[in-house]
């Protein structure tokens, strides 16, 4: 299993295993896009910048990285901050250990809000996106 693999178990771990959560999304939790299977309110997340490795000298002490994890919901915007407040309450301080590997921990150190507009032939709808940059170490145990 590779770091980035470890971090994205973690991530999708923490977040299904949370019962707060799964009352606002259900099982709607992806990686990197909403399927057109799928639908709001949900999770989505996806790794943002490369691997940085931690090392000192020869020893492999871990890796950094850094994931974009979103609420996506309709309209009101506070249908989204319930879902962002859950996901951060879930992972920001969160230490996880994956498949008896890797530990796994994680920050939130940026937050972010977007609002979009998506036309079809029967109207408009507005989307809410709130969400934060978590920092992830991802340890060998």
């Amino acid at each position: 299993m590779t770091t980035t693999e470890a971090a994205e178990r973690a991530i999708y771990a923490l977040l299904d295993g949370d019962a707060p959560l799964a009352v606002l999304v259900g099982t709607q939790i992806y990686p990197d896009v909403i399927p057109q299977s799928g639908s709001h309110p949900a999770v989505v997340y996806t790794h943002l910048s490369g691997i940085h490795d931690l090392r000192q000298g020869r020893r492999f002490d871990g890796a950094e990285m850094r994931y974009l994890v979103k609420a996506c919901a309709e309209a009101p915007k506070e249908a989204s901050a319930a879902i962002d407040a859950a996901v951060d309450a879930v992972l920001h301080g969160a230490s996880v250990v994956v498949e008896g590997v890797f530990t796994v921990e994680a920050r939130r150190v940026e937050s972010f809000s977007l609002t979009t507009i998506e036309s079809s032939g029967s109207g408009s709808k507005h989307f809410c996106q709130l969400g934060g940059v978590y920092r992830l170490h991802v340890r060998p145990i």
